[in-house]
């Protein structure tokens, strides 16, 4: 049982999992999700999702609330520039959930259903397509960085090594949300990399298997125990890219805490303790990943455009 002020002990919408005081017709949701659908049942208005019902909540919410989470309205005040950085992920992973949506239409033999999504699974090109949109999606996030904290120092250096995290953070909130097979890594365009024997065509890729396996136990498990949200993915990423800047990296750190402390009140400090060591495990998958590059088919970087090469050796 919380003793602090009820403010700082908000439950979170049923929703869009935003701060609320409390429930309105028997669920619990936010002034916002209420406002809009009462007004819905009120004016009898009916919608038509045009992405056959695979439309992402995060996408949604972005539509309703142009002006950043609805953490505005509460106690809590976050720092604008991190807002800011939850709007463009929001829009990132909306993109990713649409080309994803293209690439996933039909079922393959070495596809899988999973919460009525179908799931292929990966090959070259599905590696190749989805660096290449995770380091412009890296790059995107930098100049916003930049524009809020000032120049990052060897920009491209860190960029080489963070930007794979960055990758790896969606991939792994990906994982843990979507898929409740402890088997399976799932990209951002919606194909998979397999964790095991099983399955035929790996039983003589041993290097692959022992690669998602790592992934899975460095980065899917704590995602899914925490159960890391969409926010905190804003702070992780932002933590990998500020840490040649010790003050905004410090700003960071202080919001975190905050938004840990509000939203988790009585563990806010343990939990804000877990996604710092978090961190490390991250950083263990990156080396991970570029030591991959130098055993697997796969992930062989003679397969890799000239565009992801550049960003990764930089």
């Amino acid at each position: 049982m919380c003793f602090q002020k009820r403010e700082s002990c908000l439950i979170f919408c049923s929703i869009c999992n935003a701060p609320t005081a409390g429930s309105r017709y028997g669920v619990v949701t936010c002034l916002a999700c209420h406002v809009f659908f009462r007004r819905t049942v009120l004016n009898g208005t009916e919608f038509k999702c045009h992405n056959k019902l695979k439309c992402s909540i995060g996408f949604v919410v972005h539509q309703r609330d142009k002006i950043g989470p609805r953490l505005a309205k509460s106690k809590l005040s976050i720092h604008p520039g991190f807002k800011s950085l939850f709007r463009i992920q929001t829009k990132q992973r909306y993109q990713q959930e649409r080309y994803g949506s293209y690439t996933t239409t039909t079922e393959k033999l070495d596809s899988i259903k999973i919460k009525d999504k179908i799931y292929h699974q990966a090959n070259q090109n599905d590696i190749k397509s989805v660096l290449n949109m995770g380091f412009q999606n890296a790059i995107e996030w930098i100049y916003q960085l930049e524009y809020l904290f000032g120049e990052i120092e060897n920009r491209n250096t860190v960029l080489a090594e963070s930007g794979i995290g960055f990758v790896l953070i969606d991939q792994a909130y990906k994982t843990a949300n979507e898929s409740e097979k402890e088997n399976l890594w799932i990209l951002q365009n919606n194909t998979y990399l397999p964790g095991d024997y099983l399955n035929p065509q790996m039983r003589r890729k041993e290097a692959e298997v022992q690669f998602v396996g790592e992934l899975l136990n460095t980065l899917c498990i704590p995602f899914r125990r925490l159960r890391i949200d969409s926010f905190e993915c804003v702070f992780l990423k932002s933590f990998l890219f500020l840490s040649t800047n010790p003050e905004s990296k410090n700003v960071c750190i202080l919001e975190l805490l905050k938004y840990t402390k509000f939203k988790y009140c009585e563990t806010g400090v343990e939990r804000f303790g877990e996604l710092i060591l978090l961190l490390g495990n991250i950083r263990c998958a990156i080396k991970s990943f570029y030591n991959h590059t130098k055993v697997s088919d796969l992930f062989n970087v003679k397969n890799f455009d000239s565009y992801v090469k550049n960003k990764l050796f930089e």
